[in-house]
């Protein structure tokens, strides 16, 4: 020990020199394990599994914070219902810290109060004083993708908990803070020292080894050669997803912006499958039709269809009993709503062909969330492939990208119904759009509204999950047996082929009409208890009728407010939720000299001239029981017009450090005559040193394209730089772009 407390014969004894018996050996120990042991803060014990579904227990453990050790005797459990997420994940850290009790183990023990008589007294007191290391969770935030929480430095985090809407998904202790034992330490420590014994005899000869490789090597390959293998190295790099950084090589193909510093003053480009000119002038704008008295038109919620007539395609009829909803039990149930999927038309001179675009295709890169993004959505992908249905066309000056489901699950609404629940699903036979939806009701409640959903199914059993529509049909409006409810909704396009059900929601006591088992339905009534698990009954059905649009002509011409930019417009981006189903056609036209030409590869010399103005139309083209449906409430369309220079650049590139850089560039589009362009690379420790190209070699691939490989001899070595280009054309309707860079740095 360090200090010791030291006692004579005959030598008054106060509490005092007891206390520091135990005063100094704690004393002791905290500086031993904070010289040798932990200086810090480590755990050792607190084992912690799942011993129920929303409860974690934690084993008695120890805290060493800064040399003290506190301690948890007992096993402690920890419940976390309150914390379980409602949709997707959610994580939970168990943290331990340090206080100190002095109120423990309360005990009677006599006190003396007469010296001379030897009276004594009782009293309770605390025997003992504890440093106490207590367990509190500590929660983040729901995400699909959950972060773990902030956490106190005072804290110490010893276990992770994954939670899902279920319960706990996984338990994970943190390896990392636990105390190592000194055995394990000296397995590890026997383990290197014999692998030293075995390696160390090799490494000595090591210099002689390299001397003789680099004799053997010397002349097979030269730096054109190994730059060549760099690059492609770089290429697959980028395919992998690998950070540039894991080597002296990198390569972006500006398919996003991770690698452009679009936030330096001096940026003046755009990434757009490639570096492209950014535009002089631009005007964002929403669709809207040009008149809303057009009759060939019909507009409901924001939904652009032509005009149509409602016509019966399903009718379940032959009343054989009613059923009462509220038999079911009342529950609050959550429902996702699909939105419409959304299609991408971009035409002008800008959008030059870039081969970088197959590259969506790659795995590397989210199409979804780079082309169908607009007004800074941020995409919530509850399922499947970000590239799934996703149909690309990348012509000169035309490009369209359509997500081929009518509705997806990247951009959702979600919804919350409380009542009971029941289900009638049938099989849509044909495509087409529900626009009324007709049920009976055989006794009415006093009050009470009614919910309408159609959802897709699972399994054949309805999916609260994947609803395209949902309506309220306010109490005043229901009619009671043998009258029908029939009610508008939402225009609604159901795909032929598939399975849907109409949920009917309802917290009043109202009664359905039911028919007996009707195979034209192709259906089954179901009933729910839980808003998840639905019981099909195969003896009856609903009686409903569902309605479709019939429309009054197979091809609709719709004017539509024109475009205008002042300057004149050299390119038109249209983004807008549509479904064009297999049998229809939507397609943009715009008025040129008097004559109407479509947005398409057909004719790309719509906007020769800049026009400052076009009017624009679109032109639905169908049958009377399909047409394609254009979504105006949230679309866009861009018009612009780009600069004639051009100045990209990289974020910065962290290498190993070097005096020689290479960099290889393809460029697209390329017209000599008309386009120029430089590379240099920006160093220095505020990357405000400019280093030019000291070779500059260029092949030209075809007419289309060229590449060019830029050597760099630095002043003096470096391990970051940023590679700027700058370019100008000599009109705005002959642009160029950049498809790939790659650089490489030779120590």
């Amino acid at each position: 020990m360090e200090r010791l407390v030291n006692f004579r014969d005959n030598q008054e004894q106060q509490a005092d020199d007891h206390n520091n018996l135990q005063a100094y050996v704690r004393e002791s120990f905290d500086d031993l394990v904070f010289d040798a042991i932990e200086n810090n803060r480590a755990y050792a014990g607190f084992d912690s599994t799942a011993t129920a579904t929303t409860e974690v227990t934690s084993q008695p453990g120890r805290l060493y914070a800064n040399g003290a050790v506190h301690i948890q005797l007992d096993a402690v459990k920890t419940e976390l219902f309150t914390y379980l997420p409602t949709v997707t994940k959610k994580k939970v850290v168990l943290v331990t810290w340090a206080s100190e009790t002095g109120e423990l183990q309360v005990e009677g023990r006599d006190f003396l109060i007469n010296v001379d008589t030897g009276e004594t007294q009782p009293k309770s007191v605390p025997m003992e004083s504890r440093r106490v290391a207590n367990v509190s969770p500590r929660a983040g935030v729901e995400s699909p993708d959950p972060q773990l929480p902030p956490i106190a430095d005072t804290e110490l985090a010893f276990a992770i908990v994954t939670l899902n809407p279920n319960g706990i998904e996984s338990v994970e202790m943190v390896a990392e803070n636990r105390l190592p034992r000194l055995s394990d330490v000296a397995d590890q420590l026997k383990l290197i020292i014999d692998w030293k014994e075995i390696t160390e005899p090799r490494i000595t000869t090591i210099a002689s080894d390299i001397t003789n490789l680099a004799n053997q090597v010397n002349g097979v390959a030269n730096n054109r050669d190994l730059f060549n293998l760099f690059a492609d190295v770089a290429r697959l790099k980028e395919i992998a997803e690998l950070p540039d950084d894991y080597a002296a090589y990198g390569a972006d193909r500006f398919l996003t912006t991770d690698e452009s510093d679009t936030t330096n003053v001096n940026f003046l480009a755009k990434v757009e499958e490639g570096i492209r000119f950014s535009d002089a002038n631009a005007g964002l704008s929403e669709l809207n039709v040009f008149s809303a008295f057009d009759p060939n038109q019909s507009i409901t919620n924001g939904l652009l269809l032509p005009a149509y007539d409602n016509v019966t395609r399903l009718n379940i009829t032959g009343y054989s009993g009613e059923v009462s909803i509220s038999q079911y039990g009342y529950q609050t149930v959550s429902v996702v709503q699909k939105m419409m999927s959304r299609q991408r038309i971009r035409y002008g001179t800008t959008y030059t062909y870039c081969t970088n675009s197959a590259w969506w295709r790659s795995g590397s890169y989210d199409p979804v969330t780079h082309i169908f993004t607009r007004n800074g959505e941020t995409f919530l992908v509850l399922s499947g492939d970000t590239s799934k249905n996703h149909q690309m066309i990348r012509l000169e000056q035309f490009w369209v990208d359509t997500y081929e489901e009518p509705y997806w699950d990247y951009v959702v609404n979600n919804l919350s119904i409380t009542g009971a629940l029941v289900a009638q699903s049938f099989l849509n036979s044909q495509d087409g759009w529900l626009t009324q939806v007709g049920f009976y009701l055989t006794r009415k409640a006093a009050n009470g509204n009614i919910t309408l959903t159609i959802v897709e199914t699972t399994n054949g059993a309805p999916d609260l999950t994947k609803a395209v529509m949902s309506a309220t049909v306010d109490y005043a409006k229901l009619k009671v047996y043998p009258a029908q409810t029939l009610v508008d909704v939402p225009p609604t396009y159901l795909k032929a082929g598939t399975r849907y059900a109409l949920v009917i929601t309802t917290n009043a006591n109202h009664w359905i009409a039911m028919a007996s088992g009707n195979s034209y339905a192709q259906g089954t009534f179901f009933y729910s208890t839980d808003g998840a698990f639905y019981q099909g009954d195969l003896t009856k059905d609903a009686m409903i009728t569902l309605n479709f649009a019939s429309f009054d002509n197979p091809r609709v011409v719709i004017t539509m407010q024109p475009l205008q930019l002042d300057g004149g417009i050299a390119a038109i981006d249209i983004n807008a939720d549509m479904i064009v189903s297999a049998a229809c056609q939507l397609v943009f036209e715009v008025q040129v000299n008097g004559n109407w030409i479509p947005l398409s590869s057909v004719n790309t010399q719509a906007l020769i001239g800049l026009p400052p103005l076009l009017p624009l139309r679109a032109v639905f083209v169908g049958t009377s029981d399909i047409m394609p449906g254009l979504k105006l409430a949230g679309s866009q369309v861009l018009v612009s017009r780009p600069r004639t220079v051009l100045k990209h650049i990289s974020t910065e590139c962290q290498r190993v450090s070097t005096t020689t850089v290479r960099v290889q560039v393809r460029y697209e589009n390329w017209n000599t005559a008309n386009h120029t362009i430089a590379c240099s690379l920006l160093v220095g420790a505020a990357f405000d040193t400019v280093e030019t190209a000291d070779v500059t070699e260029t092949v030209v691939e075809s007419d289309y394209a060229i590449h060019r490989t830029y050597t760099f001899n630095l002043a003096a070595a470096h391990d970051s730089f940023k590679i700027v280009f700058d370019g100008t054309t000599s009109s705005a309707l002959d642009v160029f772009h950049v498809s790939e860079r790659v650089d490489v740095e030779f120590a």
